[in-house]
């Protein structure tokens, strides 16, 4: 059974194209829960991404565009991964320097960011669609203020858009024989200019691959 069957996917339409989104229950159950809940509401639509910064990330879902807004229902205990890491494509709950302050608010990743690791909590990957996460309007300064932001036009959970609507993804299972071989080849490259095998590799190098599937026609 797909994630778009389960409901673990998120559509995320801008004006520029749609995003898929696999959330991630496993490791945030809560927070998916609350991402459900808000888009069936409409919450995030037209909402805008106010704080934007190169090379880091793209922050959103306060619909007051201030950076303190948030949803009327009540903040969200931390749920911090120590096994999930901050990478591109990565979407972290923005909160205060309460770490059980989440509400409504999120951020995508436009690079990995170490440094977020285990402080905040990761509730879903980007899986098609990051080209148009790379085109959202930019912020200027240290805190990356956007005048005049883009928005996202509606977000939804799959399972809830017709079928003939979807995007279906499929994504590279991690738990094989065949990942654990190009995982293997990443961290020792058999040939090259390696004189010493590295003996490690950064888990930002071994990228998870995904494909559209082709949608069936009646």
């Amino acid at each position: 059974m797909s994630d778009t069957e389960t409901g673990d996917t998120l559509h995320l339409e801008l004006q520029s194209g749609r995003v898929v989104i696999k959330m991630r229950p496993d490791l945030a159950p809560k927070h998916v829960a609350r991402i459900k809940q808000l888009c069936a509401e409409g919450f995030y639509d037209n909402t805008p991404f106010h704080r934007v910064i190169e090379g880091f990330m793209a922050q959103g879902g306060d619909p007051s565009g201030t950076g303190t807004g948030g949803s009327k229902l009540a903040n969200l205990p931390a749920e911090f991964s120590r096994v999930e890491k901050f990478k591109r494509g990565t979407i972290g709950a923005a909160r205060t320097n309460d770490p059980d302050s989440a509400n409504s608010q999120f951020y995508i990743m436009f690079a990995p960011a170490p440094h977020l690791d285990g402080q905040y909590t990761i509730w879903g990957q980007v899986t098609q669609g990051m080209e148009f996460i790379d085109q959202i309007k930019r912020g200027t300064g240290s805190g990356g203020t956007v005048q005049n932001p883009d928005r996202i036009v509606h977000m939804r959970v799959a399972a809830d858009v017709p079928a003939r609507e979807r995007t279906e993804v499929e994504v590279l299972r991690t738990d094989t024989a065949t990942f654990k071989a190009y995982v293997e080849a990443r961290r020792n490259p058999p040939k090259g200019w390696y004189v010493q095998p590295a003996g490690h590799v950064d888990v930002c190098s071994v990228r998870v691959a995904s494909r559209l599937l082709p949608k069936e026609t009646k």
